[in-house]
């Protein structure tokens, strides 16, 4: 309990375990940095951050994080710069600019002439291109480090809690800011170099060889995705500028600017998909000396080059080119899938006949070409009562014994010919549709007499006005009353004679006064 006259103790100390002390700061508390356990960092933070390349990739399903486990992942000392978005402790990550720390000055200041490409850390008193040394709490643990702005990319940091007190950091607000404006203007430069080196600028070319770039590992094992194709920033002889994307990881190189310029919603983002995953620690200890930023470019470009190949778009096109492939190739109806001659109607005459015995090789007139065998019956047994009243013999018969060619048409008897198929055809559709009519007339719906009346039973039997003498006293329904006013509107020139008719004379007199 709280004895009376002392101030109750802040939430925070509710919250918050005590805070033990700091490796390198006195007096955490005047920074606003007294954190037992931080989960997403400050800016002007030194850490060790190491790539996860499966987390990098979950988006793109088990077969890409099968992949990414071939890429080796090394430890690098890095810069905080400005997160591009407000860290929220229940995101899973938290978007960041991560610079890698080298020892020495970089090979890529080399270059361009415009920026020396790196910024120099205090011990180193140094200026170099112009720039200042950055000062952090305490002398930094390696001598000769830079910051390699050329090698600076933006990272989804994991939100985990992490031990704070061994954290090495630049407690000037201004001189982070001018660290974020190097590393942004730099990233500028660096971009703009490439897009001349592979459009094919001889000095962009001279300076930097169009070659992929040393893997980290070296012996049979170099490339962990030789499986892979090539990306096209990589092949030499390409004359196509890549994309901002295509050397940030799959973010736009505006994410490195130090203020957020991009839409409300995007400052509680939680990073894009394509930005590595990388988690970090705040005690430089755990390393022994300072890797080559090098090697981690190599990692997020074989992570880039992971992504393009397990792309959506990319699998989909592949697995339609696999499908193309495997479908057998259509060829031509062969003779033998073709369907059987249907049979034919012929009709022949005598005359017919003795023309067709000195004619040419016979040919076939199909009737009905579409008649079955079921349907050939038809027509014969429709035929049947024409051969007595008819001297033509009529011959149904497959389409090897049709005998009618072309002399037979040009001939007198082809008429009577044509004249017998029509009334053949008459009489069986004549025949066909009386008896559709006789089997209408068999199942034909019985008529309304034929139904036994039977009351409906909700209807009630009302009695009618002349029917009861106390109907005047009744109440009647609004709705009957309508009915009634309906039909007297209705009918009003024929009930006015009766009523006169039906109401006796009253005798009345007139008074003369």
């Amino acid at each position: 309990m709280v004895s009376p006259g002392t101030e109750p103790p802040s939430p925070d100390s509710y919250s918050r375990p005590p805070v033990p002390k700091f490796k390198y700061i006195d007096n955490p508390r005047q920074y606003k940095r007294d954190y037992a356990y931080r989960q997403s960092p400050f800016e002007g933070d030194f850490c060790v951050m190491s790539v996860d390349h499966v987390a990098s990739v979950a988006d793109l399903g088990l077969e890409a994080m099968e992949a990414a486990k071939r890429i080796p992942s090394g430890q690098y000392v890095a810069y905080v710069g400005m997160s591009i978005s407000l860290p929220f402790n229940n995101n899973p990550t938290n978007p960041f600019n991560l610079a890698p720390i080298c020892q020495g000055v970089p090979r890529q200041a080399a270059y361009c002439d415009n920026t020396p490409a790196c910024i120099p850390i205090h011990p180193s008193s140094e200026v170099h291109g112009g720039r200042e040394p950055l000062k952090p709490v305490a002398p930094f643990p390696w001598p000769d480090c830079y910051i390699s702005t050329f090698d600076a990319d933006s990272c989804r940091v994991t939100n985990v809690k992490r031990e704070y007190p061994p954290v090495l950091c630049v407690l000037d607000d201004m001189a982070n800011a001018e660290a974020d404006t190097c590393i942004y203007e730099d990233r500028e430069e660096w971009l703009a170099f490439q897009t001349r080196r592979n459009r094919g600028n001889p000095d962009a070319l001279a300076r930097m060889p169009l070659k992929p770039r040393p893997t980290p590992v070296e012996g049979p094992s170099a490339d962990p995705l030789s499986f892979l194709p090539p990306l096209q920033v990589d092949r030499p002889g390409s004359r196509t500028a890549p994309t901002p994307s295509d050397l940030t990881g799959g973010d736009s190189v505006r994410s490195a600017i130090p203020v957020h310029t991009a839409v409300p919603s995007s400052l509680f983002s939680t990073g894009s998909p394509s930005m590595p995953v990388v988690n970090i620690w705040y005690d430089l200890t755990m390393v022994t000396e300072v890797p080559d930023p090098a090697e981690f470019t190599a990692e997020c470009e074989m992570l880039r080059k992971l992504r393009a190949y397990y792309h959506p778009k990319r699998v989909a096109l592949r697995a339609k080119a696999e499908a193309q492939m495997k479908q057998p190739a259509s060829t031509g109806v062969g003779r033998e899938t073709i369907p059987p001659s249907l049979p034919t109607v012929t009709a022949s005459t005598p005359g017919a006949d003795a023309l067709a015995s000195r004619s040419l090789p016979t040919n076939v007139t199909p009737i009905r070409p579409h008649l079955s065998a079921t349907g050939t019956e038809e027509v014969h047994t429709a035929a049947r009562p024409l051969e007595s009243t008819t001297q033509e013999a009529v011959s149904l018969s497959l389409p090897s014994a049709g005998r009618v060619d072309a002399t037979a048409r040009q001939t007198g008897s082809q008429s009577s010919l044509v004249a017998l198929r029509k009334s053949m055809y008459r009489s069986e559709s004549r025949s066909s549709l009386r008896s559709s009519k006789a089997a209408t007339s068999l199942s034909a719906s019985p008529t309304k007499k034929e139904f036994t009346h039977h009351p409906h039973p909700y209807a009630v039997e009302r009695s009618t006005r002349s029917a009861s003498s106390l109907s005047f006293a009744v109440p009647r329904l609004r709705n009957d009353s309508l009915k009634s006013l309906k039909k007297s509107r209705s009918s009003s020139s024929l009930k006015i004679p009766r009523r006169a008719a039906a109401l006796p004379a009253l005798p009345f007199s007139r008074s003369l006064r």
